[in-house]
C-alpha cells in the first residue's frame, strides 16, 4: 500500500518477519502478519509550504505550470528533509537545503520550478527507500 498524504509511505504485508536495516518492520494487522514500512517525513507538507511561501497560488494551476519544467527543475536541487528524514537515513534533525541557483547560475526565483523540484527530490526520496525494501 502507498500512502500519500502530508509524508508518503509504502507498506508491504508480510507472512514473516523480515527485519531490514533502513526499513520498519512492526506487527500486521491481521493475526500472523507482519509490516515492512518506508516513509518520508515530509512531501506533501512541502507542497503546502511552497504554496504558501509563494503567495497562496491555485494549486491546480502551480502543479499544471510545475508540469511544463522540464525534469530536473533546470538543475535547481532540493534536500526535502525540512522536519528530518525517516527511511532510509532515520535522523530527526536532518535539514532541508536549497541553493539560491545551481551550479552558479543566476536562476530567477519561480513558483513552478521550486515546485517542480521539491516534487521530484520528494519521490527520490521515496524510491531511495522502495530500493532498500530488499524483498
Amino acid at each position: 500500500m502507498i500512502m500519500y498524504g502530508s509524508t508518503i509511505f509504502l507498506i508491504q504485508v508480510l507472512a514473516d518477519y523480515y527485519l531490514h536495516p533502513a526499513l520498519w518492520t512492526t506487527a500486521g494487522v491481521e493475526p500472523e502478519t507482519h509490516l515492512l514500512t518506508a516513509g518520508t517525513a515530509t512531501a506533501g507538507s512541502l507542497t503546502n509550504w511552497l504554496r504558501d511561501l509563494m503567495g497562496g497560488p491555485d494549486f491546480d494551476t502551480l502543479k499544471a505550470e510545475a508540469a511544463e519544467v522540464p525534469l530536473g527543475a533546470e538543475g535547481l536541487l532540493v534536500l526535502p528533509d525540512l522536519a528530518g528524514e525517516r527511511t532510509p537515513v532515520f535522523d530527526p534533525k536532518a535539514l532541508g537545503w536549497w541553493p539560491a541557483s545551481p551550479c552558479g547560475t543566476a536562476v530567477p526565483i519561480s513558483s513552478a520550478r521550486h515546485m517542480r523540484a521539491l516534487r521530484s527530490e520528494s519521490g527520490r526520496s521515496w524510491i531511495c527507500s522502495m530500493s532498500r525494501r530488499g524483498t
